[in-house]
């Protein structure tokens, strides 16, 4: 009932908080009786925990009462550090609208960094780390689970939270990267194979496997290098792009 404002005492040179009912005729009687009775209990009580009431009347049809104020955390603040032990990747939009906080048991939630709120909750069972955005387009990627258990990757269009693909795997995604152009993505999942699919077909055009798998830690860090290096580069009209990579050359796009 009512909002409340930090607003500053001019007579004795301090701020306050305020709080106050809308301006009649919005303002029905008993929320005005509820208001008052609110001072009035608040104002009989002295306890570290609550805070002081300074004063109730009324300005300009709009009833208030003054309190001190406590300065505390803001709604984005206190919504990161509630989740904040169970974070377990972070990814910022290149263009800086958008941040996308992934947290255990399973959840990805997505941010609007100018406006600072919550735009979306999102499902992200599996692999706790696999999180990244494009650099252009601001398309967001993420390891998950469909509810049978199956292992995908889900891309979002963050601009207008529309889901665009989801891409199946036969085990757990570990790491994902775009490339430069948003067009392309690759994936590592915990068999150490890498894919690199073309996003607007949902196809794989190269496929790596890493010899080994999830079990091969030699095997798993090499990959994830792979992935943080660019592997998904740009392909286009049937050229041949190599790429080396640790250990690894093998022609991006080669036999199309």
């Amino acid at each position: 009932m009512g909002v409340v404002y930090r607003a500053r005492q001019i007579s004795l040179k301090r701020i306050v908080a305020v709080k106050m009912l809308p301006v009649h005729p919005f303002a029905a009687p008993e929320q005005e009786e509820r208001l008052h009775l609110e001072a009035e209990t608040a104002g009989g009580l002295n306890h570290p925990n609550i805070v002081t009431i300074y004063e109730f009347g009324e300005h300009a049809g709009q009833f208030y009462f003054a309190m001190e104020y406590v300065e505390g955390q803001s709604e984005e603040q206190f919504t990161l550090a509630r989740s904040s032990n169970h974070v377990t990747a972070l990814a910022y939009s290149a263009d800086g609208k958008w941040l996308a906080v992934r947290r255990q048991p399973g959840t990805v939630t997505l941010w609007d960094a100018v406006a600072k709120r919550v735009v979306a909750e999102l499902p992200g069972a599996g692999w706790p780390k696999a999180l990244a955005f494009s650099a252009r387009e601001d398309l967001l990627a993420w390891g998950s689970q469909e509810d049978t258990g199956a292992p995908i990757v889900v891309v979002l269009a963050a601009n207008v939270q529309k889901e665009i693909a989801r891409l199946p795997h036969s085990t757990g995604v570990v790491a994902v990267a775009f490339a430069s152009d948003a067009t392309v993505l690759a994936t590592l999942s915990q068999d150490g194979e890498v894919k690199v699919w073309q996003l607007a077909s949902r196809q794989v055009v190269a496929s790596l496997p890493t010899a080994g798998g999830s079990s091969d830690s030699t095997t798993s860090l090499r990959g994830r290098r792979a992935i943080g290096a660019g592997v998904a580069s740009k392909m286009s009209g049937g050229r041949n792009f190599p790429q080396t990579v640790g250990h690894w050359r093998w022609p991006i796009g080669a036999g199309r």
